[in-house]
C-alpha cells in the first residue's frame, strides 16, 4: 500500500505559509491597534466639535438675554438644543455643568464613569465658564470596529492566498518540475539508457545538478562503447582462435591422412599392380564366359580401390601451383562442352551464364578446371538424370573479386551432412558413386589458389556452390 507523503512543494508551501501568517497576524495587530486608536481619536474631534457648537450656542443665548443667571435651572434653549444633538447614533447622551460641577441641562443617558465619556471646557462668550461631557454610544463604536476588524481580516485573507498561489506556480514551474525531469533523467540512466541527454538547463543549483548528471551519463556511455568496443575484440579473437584451432586440426589430420597414404600407397599400390596384371592374364579368350564376367568385377573393384589411393595421395600431397593469368568465361566454356559429352549429363540440361568484362584471375589451369568439373559432375550425380545444372561466372563486388559458380535445382542437401560436407570421406547423398575426397580436395585446391569455397543449399530448391577469387590489386598505375 503506497503511504502519502508530503513532497518538497508541500513543505516549503507550509513553511512560507506559517512564515506569511506570522506575518500577516503581526500586521493585523498593528492595523486593528492602529485603527482602534484611530476611531479614538475620532470621537474626541466629534466630541470636540458638539463642544464648540454648544459653546457657539450658549453664546447667542447670552447674547439675546435669555440665559438664565448661573446656578439657576437648565434654559429652555439648551435644554432643546442638547436634546437635538444627543439624536446622533453616535452619541449616548450628553450633559452641559457649571464651572462648580452642577448640571445645568442635560439629554440621553447620563455618563457616570463609563469609559466612553469625555469632558470638553466651554468658554462661551459673555458667559461663565462651563464643561460639557458628552457620553459615546458603545454599540456604535463595537460595529464600526467589528467592519474594520473584518476589512482586515478579508485584506489579509486575499493577500495570503495569492501569495500562496503565486508561492504554488513559482515552485512547481522552478523547483519541483525540473527536480521531476531529472528524477526522470536519473531513472533511464539507471535503466541502461544512455543516449538520451538530460535536457535540463539553468544557471542556478538545478542547472549544475543536471549539468553533474549530463556529465555521469556521458562517462556511462563512454564506457559502454568501449566495452561494448572491447567484447567486439574478444569475440573476433575468439573467431580467430577458433578458425585457428580448426585449421590447425585440419593440418594435424592432412599430415595424418598423407602419412598413412604414402604408407598404404607403397604397401598396397605394387600388390595392387600385380593383381590387375594377373587378372588380365587370367582373362583370355579360352577362359568361360562366367569366369571372365567375375573377372571384370573385380577388375572394376580393383580400379576403384587404385582411385581412392590416388584421390588420398591428391589430398595429402601439398599442391604445386602452375600459376597463370585465366580468362573464367574461356574456361567456362571449354568445360560445358566437355560435359554435355558426360554419360552423367544424360537427361541433364546444362546452362550457361556467363558475366561480361571479367578481370582475369590468377590460378592455376588444371586446379581450376579440375575443381569446376567435379563440382559439375556432383551436381549432375545429384539431379539422378533430371534436372538443370548452372555453371555461371560473375564479376567483382562488395570487396570481393570474380569467380564462377555451379548451381543444381536438385534435393539439396541434408543438414546433417552439410556441417561435415568439406570434411574426408563425406558424400552429399546415399548412393554415391565417389569416394568421399572430391569435395575436400576442390576445397584444398581452392584455399591453395588464394580463394573461398562455400555452399549454399535448400531442401527442394538445390545446391549452389560458389568459388570466390580476391580482388585483384594493380601494382601499377594506369594513365
Amino acid at each position: 500500500m503506497r503511504t502519502s507523503r508530503l513532497g518538497i512543494r508541500g513543505r516549503l508551501i507550509l513553511n512560507v505559509l506559517a512564515l506569511v501568517a506570522i506575518s500577516l497576524w503581526t500586521l493585523g495587530v498593528m492595523l486593528l491597534r492602529q485603527n482602534a486608536a484611530f476611531l479614538a481619536a475620532e470621537q474626541r474631534e466629534r466630541g470636540r466639535a458638539l463642544a464648540t457648537a454648544v459653546e457657539k450656542a450658549l453664546g447667542a443665548l447670552n447674547a439675546t438675554g435669555t440665559a438664565a443667571p448661573a446656578g439657576g435651572p437648565p434654559l429652555a434653549a439648551v435644554q432643546e438644543l442638547l436634546a437635538s444633538l444627543a439624536e446622533d447614533p453616535s452619541i449616548a447622551g450628553l450633559t452641559l455643568r457649571d464651572a462648580a460641577g452642577r448640571t445645568v441641562a442635560a439629554a440621553g443617558s447620563e455618563p457616570g464613569k463609563t469609559a466612553d465619556a469625555a469632558s470638553y471646557a466651554l468658554a462661551p462668550r459673555g458667559a461663565p465658564p462651563a464643561s460639557l461631557v458628552v457620553a459615546f454610544a458603545q454599540g456604535d463604536r463595537g460595529r464600526r470596529a467589528a467592519y474594520t476588524h473584518l476589512q482586515v481580516l478579508v485584506q489579509l485573507g486575499i493577500t495570503a492566498l495569492v501569495l500562496v498561489l503565486f508561492l504554488h506556480l513559482l515552485v512547481s514551474v522552478q523547483i519541483v518540475g525540473p527536480l521531476r525531469r531529472l528524477a526522470a533523467a536519473a531513472g533511464r540512466i539507471a535503466g541502461g539508457d544512455f543516449d538520451r541527454p538530460v535536457g535540463e538547463r539553468g544557471t542556478d543549483e538545478l542547472g549544475d545538478l543536471a549539468a553533474a548528471f549530463e556529465g555521469m551519463r556521458l562517462r556511462l556511455r563512454e564506457g559502454r562503447d568501449l566495452e561494448r568496443a572491447r567484447l567486439e575484440e574478444l569475440r573476433l579473437a575468439h573467431a580467430d582462435v577458433v578458425a585457428k584451432e580448426a585449421e590447425l586440426l585440419r593440418a594435424e589430420r592432412l599430415a595424418a591422412v598423407g602419412s598413412v597414404a604414402a604408407s598404404v600407397a607403397h604397401e598396397v599400390g605394387n600388390p595392387l599392380g600385380a593383381v590387375t596384371g594377373y587378372l588380365a592374364l587370367a582373362r583370355d579368350e579360352s577362359a568361360p564366359e562366367a569366369a571372365r564376367e567375375h573377372l571384370d568385377r573385380a577388375e572394376r573393384e580393383l580400379l576403384r580401390i587404385d582411385r581412392i589411393m590416388r584421390d588420398l595421395l591428391e589430398y595429402a600431397r601439398p599442391p604445386r601451383m602452375d600459376w597463370s593469368d585465366l580468362d573464367l568465361n574461356a574456361l567456362a566454356r571449354d568445360l560445358a562442352q566437355h560435359l554435355r559429352r558426360q554419360p552423367d549429363f544424360a537427361g541433364v540440361t546444362l546452362r550457361l551464364e556467363l558475366a561480361e568484362g571479367l578481370p582475369a584471375v590468377r590460378a592455376d589451369y588444371h586446379r581450376l578446371r579440375q575443381t569446376l568439373l567435379n563440382l559439375a559432375l556432383n551436381a549432375a550425380q545429384a539431379l539422378r538424370g533430371a534436372g538443370t545444372v548452372t555453371l555461371a561466372t560473375f564479376g567483382p563486388a562488395g570487396g570481393a573479386g570474380p569467380g564462377a559458380s555451379v548451381g543444381d535445382d536438385g534435393p539439396g542437401i541434408p543438414p546433417e551432412v552439410l556441417a561435415r560436407l568439406f570434411e574426408p570421406f563425406v558424400t552429399a547423398g546415399k548412393g554415391a558413386r565417389g569416394t568421399g575426397l572430391g569435395l575436400a580436395i576442390c576445397r584444398r585446391a581452392a584455399e591453395a589458389m588464394g580463394a573461398t569455397l562455400t555452399v549454399r543449399t535448400e531442401a527442394d530448391a538445390g545446391t549452389t556452390f560458389t568459388l570466390t577469387f580476391p580482388e585483384q590489386k594493380l601494382d601499377f598505375e594506369v594513365h
